[in-house]
């Protein structure tokens, strides 16, 4: 599902503060690394919980479905938060995903890693603190993400 940054055009990258130095490849090893430097560059004007609700109130604006937000610093260092959306069909989609592209751009939010195919019925952007999940509902009941990531009580 990642896809490499090599090929991708400016215009593409101008979403990223960071943009110059842009992932090479999308390996586990290369997005860790990435983090770290990004950690120590990043300025945290906004805590990652308010990042992830202003994620999630941005989608709800252009009718994203079932939206939940789940904070997952418990269970894992790489992120604190995933946003996990449903949206209709790979029209309300690439909707969702030019909404989050210009919040990010806007913002000045560094994306570590993209897989934006909205005819996969499923895209994941990486935002840092924040991993950003918009899938079909049939994709979503099937793979439960919700279920996986959900700290047990």
């Amino acid at each position: 599902m990642k896809k490499s940054t090599k090929n991708l055009k400016n215009e593409e990258l101008k979403g990223s503060v960071l943009e110059e130095q842009t992932i090479k490849e999308n390996t586990p090893r290369s997005i860790t690394k990435r983090r770290s430097e990004i950690k120590k560059t990043i300025s945290s004007q906004i805590t990652p919980s308010k990042f992830a609700n202003s994620i999630k109130k941005l989608l709800s604006s252009k009718k994203a479905e079932n939206i939940e937000v789940i904070n997952t610093s418990k269970l894992t260092q790489e992120f604190d938060y995933m946003v996990i959306a449903s949206a209709d069909n790979k029209y309300h989609i690439q909707a969702l995903i030019d909404e989050i592209m210009e919040f990010i751009y806007k913002t000045n939010t560094p994306v570590l890693s993209k897989d934006i195919n909205p005819e996969s019925g499923w895209v994941v952007i990486d935002l840092f603190h924040t991993i950003v999940h918009i899938m079909t509902p049939d994709l979503r009941e099937y793979y439960s993400l919700e279920r996986l990531w959900k700290i047990p009580k």
